[in-house]
């Protein structure tokens, strides 16, 4: 008996851990966009990144540069090469922004009603409307342009949109730019639901 209760202990801690890592274990998903031109981009080649010519008035410098710094690292992973700007084969142009809205709840699915009101999976968040507020949600935009300098043509043009509680791009931005870069050789025109994986503390919303 004494063996049979060990066993049982032991499973139930594996449970345990296995319910944990799992319920911090989520998913950003992104609707990315795909447009290619009519030439491909060079393997191997060397890029800079700028942002976009119209600087909204609410710029800043130190998080575009901390956003720059993330997509050049995911660019040299692919095989390109960071340069000064008049050395650079290519122009890359990053936007991003961060809007307040309505949600909608086309893309939440109801559970069931409680007490405390309706309750909504909203991706891999659970939420309660208590039917008092008004819900909202925020869509996160990264767009990645590329152009070749010496011609100023447009090579590819690859954005991501993503919904969620979180205001913040900075937690998410990552993922998305994972979803971004999938997508170099899609078709043109292509629009895709690309969801990746990411741990966050069990408290973040996403």
């Amino acid at each position: 008996m004494y063996c049979v209760f060990v066993r049982l202990v032991k499973l139930a801690g594996a449970l345990f851990v296995l319910f944990t890592l799992t319920a911090c274990m989520t998913h950003v998903r992104s609707t990315v966009s795909t447009f290619q031109g009519e030439d491909a981009l060079v393997e191997n080649a060397s890029f800079h990144i700028v942002p976009t010519e119209a600087v909204p008035a609410d710029f800043d410098e130190l998080e575009f540069r901390y956003y720059a710094n993330r997509l050049a690292t995911e660019l040299v992973k692919q095989g390109y090469s960071s340069a000064a700007a008049d050395s650079a084969q290519y122009k890359v142009v990053l936007q991003y922004d961060t809007t307040r809205q309505r949600r909608d709840f086309n893309r939440s699915r109801l559970r069931f009603h409680t007490s405390l009101g309706h309750v909504y999976r909203y991706g891999s968040v659970v939420l309660v409307d208590n039917n008092d507020y008004n819900q909202f949600e925020y869509a996160r935009r990264v767009k990645v342009s590329i152009e070749e300098k010496a011609t100023a043509e447009q090579v590819v043009s690859l954005s991501a949109v993503s919904y969620g509680q979180c205001e913040n791009l900075s937690s998410v931005f990552d993922e998305m730019l994972v979803a971004i870069l999938r997508n170099f050789d899609s078709p043109n025109g292509s629009v895709e639901r690309v969801r990746v994986s990411t741990r966050r503390p069990c408290s973040g919303r996403l």
